[in-house]
């Protein structure tokens, strides 16, 4: 008997979600950077989950382009409010 079956071809990620992911991330480490970063995730991972969404079910990570478009809300935060937090005291002296 033969037991071969044919899994169908197999859905690639989308690299601007990877992208937007990587770069949402390293916004949050650098948190001076995440002022500068945080945007570019953000349209990196609009746009990531537009052509996933278009693609017709040809490319996935759409996962990874929502992880990396709220990572780059929240780096754009951090980029604006942590370093007045940070400094603020320093500042009021």
């Amino acid at each position: 008997m033969n037991d071969h079956y044919y899994a169908g071809p197999q859905r690639q990620t989308d690299s601007g979600a990877v992208a937007a992911l990587v770069v949402g991330v390293v916004g949050h480490a650098l948190l001076m950077v995440g002022l500068i970063l945080g945007p570019i995730a953000i349209f990196m991972g609009s746009a990531a989950k537009k052509r996933i969404l278009t693609s017709g079910g040809a490319l996935d990570g759409a996962g990874l382009a929502q992880a990396g478009f709220i990572l780059g809300i929240t780096a754009t935060i951090l980029g604006v409010f942590g370093p007045l937090i940070l400094f603020g005291d320093l500042l009021s002296t």
